[in-house]
């Protein structure tokens, strides 16, 4: 038969008294020593909410070992939840290779456009960067709907021509 727990007369008590067993606890429900110690921690914290960090009466080690449990059990969840979320959103992810490849062409590509008269730059920004109609496009530059169509299909014939030269 096991002995009653003496009973500390504070939380520090307590927590000097209680601290290691409970850290081997968690650590064994997740696997992670920084993760129990913050358990433990997290368990007290919630103790010391109490009146002036004194207990009424000193949780018992069965008590404690249950706080810890649950505790461990959220924690579980969150990491779940977490791997889970990262899982999804890499499953979406292209490549690195690909991302690579792509942030290689972008910076093409903005080097490209620096070489474009301003008003051609300005359009295919408007266009393909900010996704705007001709008719708003025009409003924001303050010219012609027929000025927008012909900046757009000059610049891009320009680019094409550049990117082809590169690829030469």
């Amino acid at each position: 038969m096991q002995e009653p727990d003496p009973v500390p007369a504070t939380l520090a008590e307590v927590y000097a008294s209680k601290r290691l067993s409970l850290v081997r606890l968690a650590m064994v429900l997740v696997d992670d020593r920084e993760t129990g110690e913050d358990i433990v921690q997290d368990v007290f914290a919630k103790l010391s909410r109490g009146p002036a960090g004194r207990l009424a009466s000193a949780p018992s080690s069965e008590y404690l070992r249950r706080a810890v449990l649950n505790t461990a059990r959220s924690a579980l969840r969150r990491r779940r939840v977490r791997r889970s979320l990262t899982r999804s959103s890499e499953a979406h992810a292209p490549p690195a290779d690909e991302l690579v490849t792509r942030a290689s062409d972008r910076a093409v590509m903005m080097q490209q456009l620096d070489r474009l008269p301003r008003r051609q730059r300005e359009v295919l920004v408007l266009r393909y960067f900010e996704d705007l109609g001709t008719a708003e496009i025009a409003r924001t530059l303050g010219i012609s709907t027929s000025a927008v169509s012909s900046s757009e299909s000059l610049g891009l014939k320009k680019l094409n021509n550049f990117l082809g030269q590169r690829h030469d």
